[in-house]
This record gives structure tokens, C-alpha cells and sequence, in this order.
């Protein structure tokens, strides 16, 4: 899940009319609730927690989540996500979630070196 799809659970969840009644459950201010919206930043990790708590989410995932999404390196997506398996994802039915797809090659069959595996795809996000 994105950011957008937390912000959106936790006002469901809590049955939340406005972006700023949002903000206040949250703890930050109603400025922060439009930059993460509108993707000019994301969920801080005390934000991500408080997220998780509101949700029944489970902590580390939305710490997953909201890391991967903020990551810009792929070899750094791909160790976010390789964490992923270790979490279910949300099994709210109407927030359907996002799968991310990896798909990598061992440095064997590309020519690179022993120690490292080469991101070839990254879909989803």
C-alpha cells in the first residue's frame, strides 16, 4: 500500500470527514496530511506507527511499505521488499493491495559479479 491507501484506511477506520480531522488523529498538521497526499513527502516512520496502530495493520509492515515507497535506489526497493514476504499484506477488502513484483538474475547468467544479483524489473509502484 501507499501512502494515499494508509491515509485513506485510517479515515475509513475511523469514520474521519476531513483531511484535517486526519491530521489531528495523526498528530501532525493538516499541511503535512496535503504533502504526503500530493507526494511532496511521505509518511514519517512516528506517523507510520501511529498508522499501524489506527489500522491493526502490523507495525513492520507499514514501515515496509512506507520505506519502499519513499526509496529511490533499486537495489534499496528490492531490499525493502524482499522484507515483505515476511508480513501479510492488508486484508481489508476494499483497500485492495499493490503487489510489487521483482524479478532478478543471478549475477552468473549476466556477467556481473559473483556478489551481487541485478535488478532487471520493478512493476507495480
Amino acid at each position: 500500500m501507499q501512502t494515499n491507501d494508509y491515509l485513506e484506511l485510517v479515515k475509513r477506520k475511523l469514520d474521519l470527514q476531513s483531511d484535517h480531522a486526519l491530521a489531528n488523529v495523526l498528530g501532525v498538521t493538516r499541511s503535512a496530511i496535503s504533502h504526503m497526499k500530493s507526494g511532496k513527502s511521505g509518511i514519517g516512520d512516528a506517523t507510520a506507527v501511529k498508522v499501524a496502530q489506527l489500522t491493526g495493520i502490523p507495525v513492520a509492515r507499514v514501515l515496509i511499505d512506507v520505506h519502499l515507497e519513499r526509496s529511490k535506489a533499486p537495489e534499496v526497493k528490492a531490499a525493502w521488499a524482499s522484507m515483505m514476504e515476511k508480513f501479510p499484506a492488508p486484508s481489508d477488502p476494499h483497500m485492495p493491495y499493490r503487489s510489487q513484483q521483482l524479478n532478478f538474475l543471478p549475477s552468473s547468467q549476466t556477467g556481473g559479479p559473483p556478489s551481487q544479483m541485478n535488478w532487471l524489473t520493478f512493476e507495480g509502484l
